[in-house]
């Protein structure tokens, strides 16, 4: 069940599983007199909660029992499969009671907030599941059936050229995870005349089978008739793009301890026959918030797979860009600024890069030592260039 799930009215207190069954104690309520789904209230406060009249013995008997923990609320037998729960007229428990309506926080509810339904699976109890609505729109996606069965879809995370990364939570495990699905249109649109088409699924395959501490985990693969959707392991603490804009650059150690993490990734993909082609801080995701963390490169199956590009982003990609795409990456975290821009040279960008003339502000540069790794990276000649089992040889 998503912990992101509101409930903010009233408290379920299912009797058909142990994931769905109320908990034996409770805790205080908020300050504004209602609680959420993970609120709670003391036993000795039981007493004071109205019971609902006995149901009659002919009468279906509820699966489970929503208890009204504040004003304008009223207490819930859930009988049927599903309940939606709003504003609006038309769910099946509306917030309409006028004591509700002129308190402020009517104001956050959506017209469908959220909805509380129970699903059985074969040989094991019915579990319940409350979702958050208020995070949806109106004219939500319909997903695959297939998807649907084993996930709940949430918010939009981010979003790229061939598609958009939402949060999703795994139904059996409620784990987070994030998916990215990719529009079939936008994806024919992204090939180019003189590259050829290369099946989707042959190549999901081949990824779900690299498994590498410092490579993002392809868990799932979905196929619909108008996208695509891969599921992968949520990574909590964002882009190191973002990371180093946030920070202004790194501390080298940190950038070290990220470098060789990549170094890590880069040399597992090409012991396996695979190629990213567009390295870059974007495609390089933290595990978490905190300084010292693990990454993880991803997109190295997208970028080839789901868009066909064979040059990537200027700047990142090149003919052999792998090793070179690390010495760019590098030296944005050590110097907080890329080392090919029109911003900073006069030169023009493409030519700025084919003949290796990258920006050197010394200001930057004087508390770095790791510079001699960086420049024997970013050398235009592949077979000049330093190469992954290279790189583990140069001191620092």
């Amino acid at each position: 069940m998503s912990r992101d799930t509101k409930g903010e009215s009233q408290q379920s207190q299912g009797t058909s599983s142990s994931s769905s069954s109320a908990p034996q104690s409770y805790s205080q309520s908020s300050s504004s007199g209602t609680l959420s789904s993970l609120d709670t209230v003391p036993v000795q406060d039981l007493a004071s909660i109205p019971e609902d009249p006995e149901i009659d013995d002919q009468s279906a008997q509820p699966w489970g029992r929503l208890w009204a923990l504040g004003k304008g609320f009223l207490n819930h037998d859930c009988i049927l499969e599903e309940y939606v729960f709003g504003r609006d007229k038309q769910c099946d428990y509306t917030f309409d009671m006028p004591v509700l309506n002129k308190t402020d926080r009517y104001k956050t509810y959506s017209k469908k907030h959220f909805k509380i339904y129970r699903e059985f699976s074969s040989g094991h109890s019915p579990v319940a599941y409350i979702e958050d609505l208020n995070l949806l729109v109106d004219d939500q996606t319909v997903y695959p059936k297939e998807f649907s069965e084993q996930f709940i879809m949430l918010r939009t995370i981010g979003s790229g050229a061939c598609g958009e990364v939402k949060l999703a939570f795994e139904k059996s495990t409620c784990k987070k995870v994030a998916v990215k699905i990719i529009s079939k249109r936008k994806f024919k649109m992204s090939i180019s005349s003189n590259e050829h088409p290369i099946s989707v699924d042959t190549e999901i395959e081949i990824l779900k089978k690299l498994n590498h501490p410092c490579i993002i985990k392809i868990e799932n693969f979905f196929d619909s008739e108008d996208s695509f959707y891969i599921v992968l392991e949520m990574m909590e603490g964002g882009e190191l793009f973002d990371r180093v804009v946030n920070s202004t650059r790194l501390k080298e150690s940190t950038a070290k301890l990220y470098f060789y993490q990549m170094l890590l990734a880069v040399q597992y993909l090409h012991e396996n026959g695979v190629i990213h082609r567009d390295l870059k801080p974007e495609n390089v995701l933290l595990s978490s918030t905190n300084e010292e963390c693990c990454i993880k490169r991803t997109d190295f199956g997208q970028s080839k797979i789901l868009c066909f590009k064979t040059a990537g982003t200027t700047g990142y990609s090149v003919q052999c860009v792998d090793y070179w795409s690390l010495g760019v990456i590098l030296f944005v975290c050590l110097s907080g600024y890329p080392p090919f821009s029109e911003q900073n040279s006069k030169i023009p960008l493409k030519n700025q890069i084919a003949e290796g003339k990258y920006t050197f502000i010394a200001a930057a540069w004087k508390d770095v030592s790791e510079q001699d790794l960086m420049k024997k990276l970013l050398v235009v000649d592949p077979e000049k260039r330093l190469t992954t089992k290279e790189a583990w040889t140069i001191p620092g």
